[in-house]
């Protein structure tokens, strides 16, 4: 059997690519069919026959070839055979070299790509620490300067904990409230499902959102209770106030409101706003007057 290094020299370029080169090339291949046509066409000649596959035993002994002659084809047949035997073990060689060897660059690539891996976690790492480090750095820095203005101001001029605590709060509250909405004059039921509700509601607008909502206050008879809707995000709440107007053409909802969710001191403003508003529709009515901007706007009549 040939050695590896005779497979690798004869069967693989140095440049990594596969190939079959010297027994296996196109000449060789073609020494070895023009040796076993003449062969065959030997055979054919001696026992006078068209095809190789009509000789048989019987043809050899009616034809009077002599043992000299026999031996000669027989020798060819074995050299032919012989050849094409090595052929086929050399390539089979080859072929497991070759295996081996693609098995080898898979097993690089994963490694090539573990590495890359790796390196990529300790760029992102390193990130991290870097921008913690920033972090750190910048809370530091607020700190002492923090700490330098609390020193050079009076003790009253300090803000307590409490009222810092409540700023916070008063901040939450206020992000909590731009993704709310409003409902007011939306008939109450006993057995109502208020989602249902609501939703018709959104869609007499043109507007299917997700939400969650539900009545606040305490029930009073003849009275329907606000409902507070809670969407995901301040776009809906846009959309939905910017198309509430459209609820005065729809007749079932004719007497429903929507409005922002407004802190108290919100909702005490707008209801000032609301009765001044009254005030000076009464005392001007030849005008045409609304709110706007937190203010009462006054306009001609057209």
């Amino acid at each position: 059997m040939p050695s590896e290094e005779y497979i690798r020299t004869n069967y693989i370029l140095e440049d990594g690519s596969r190939a079959v080169l010297n027994r296996v090339d196109p000449e060789y291949l073609d020494d070895l069919r023009e040796q076993t046509e003449d062969l065959y066409q030997d055979v054919r000649e001696i026992n006078k026959c068209q095809d190789v596959e009509q000789i048989s035993d019987e043809m050899f002994n009616k034809s009077g070839i002599k043992k000299a002659k026999l031996a000669e084809l027989l020798g060819e047949a074995v050299s032919l055979v012989e050849k094409q035997r090595e052929m086929v073990r050399d390539l089979r060689t080859a072929n497991d070299l070759l295996k081996t060897e693609l098995l080898e660059s898979k097993s690089a690539v994963i490694k090539i790509q573990s590495e890359q891996l790796k390196c990529n976690t300790e760029q992102l790492q390193s990130l991290q620490t870097a921008v913690k480090s920033t972090v750190q750095n910048t809370m530091q820095s607020e700190m002492k300067s923090y700490s330098s203005v609390l020193a050079e101001k009076p003790q009253s001029a300090i803000i307590s904990p409490e009222a810092l605590k409540k700023v916070v709060q008063a901040v939450v509250e206020e992000e909590d409230r731009s993704k709310n909405v409003m409902l007011f004059g939306l008939e109450e039921d006993k057995n109502e499902t208020i989602s249902e509700k609501v939703e018709e509601v959104f869609v007499s607008v043109g507007e299917k959102p997700s939400f969650v909502a539900s009545r606040i206050g305490k029930k009073s008879n003849g009275k329907a209770r606000p409902v507070k809707v809670t969407l995901t995000g301040n776009s809906s709440v846009s959309q939905i106030l910017f198309k509430a107007k459209r609820l005065r053409t729809v007749e079932a909802h004719k007497s429903v409101f929507i409005s922002p969710d407004m802190s108290p001191d919100e909702r005490a403003r707008h209801k000032q706003l609301v009765m001044d508003l009254k005030s000076k529709i009464s005392d001007q009515p030849d005008k045409r007057h609304f709110i706007g901007q937190g203010h009462i706007v006054t306009v001609d009549k057209t």
